[in-house]
């Protein structure tokens, strides 16, 4: 598989610290044949992943609607032949949705969610969890499981990380 995890946060808390958890384990166990993060430049985890000589993409990021970024991301998974998107953050939800709604990319997409929080407070929101490329929605627990069902139809797409 080859993978981009894409994330628009340019601070560093629990999410940025789990990508590059990810990328180090993916690689080290072999699970994935190749992978890039797709991230601002001038965030946190586009440092953090240089130092480590790890394969970023920094790009301009200027909001959750930066058409720039969304058009760059397709560019990338093409350039890259990337099977799978791995979204991270709520901004880079709606720039990859963009992605695939405005530019074309295909590939699936997955979701990670954290928050316990309802998504279904306006049209837009509760559209794009709904939106038909996103083929998983990683939840980190059940609350969060419950979270999202009033907002997302199909409730076989939740799953929840388990040990």
């Amino acid at each position: 598989m080859r993978l981009i995890q894409v994330t628009a946060s340019k601070g560093w808390r629990g999410h940025e610290q789990k990508i590059i958890y990810l990328y180090e384990a993916f690689r080290d166990f072999g699970y994935v044949e190749d992978q890039w993060i797709v991230c601002p430049k001038d965030s946190e985890v586009y440092t953090i992943a240089k130092a480590k000589n790890l394969q970023v993409y920094g790009l301009e990021c200027k909001s959750e609607y930066d058409l720039k970024f969304a058009k760059a991301l397709k560019s990338i998974a093409d350039t890259n032949k990337a099977d799978l998107v791995f979204i991270h953050n709520g901004q880079s939800h709606t720039l990859t949705v963009l992605s695939s709604l405005l530019y074309g990319l295909t590939i699936p997409l997955v979701l990670c969610r954290t928050l316990i929080k309802r998504v279904d407070t306006n049209f837009f929101r509760k559209w794009k969890y709904n939106y038909q490329g996103i083929k998983k929605i990683i939840c980190v627990s059940y609350p969060v499981v419950d979270s999202l069902k009033p907002a997302v139809k199909d409730h076989s797409k939740l799953t929840v990380v388990a040990v």
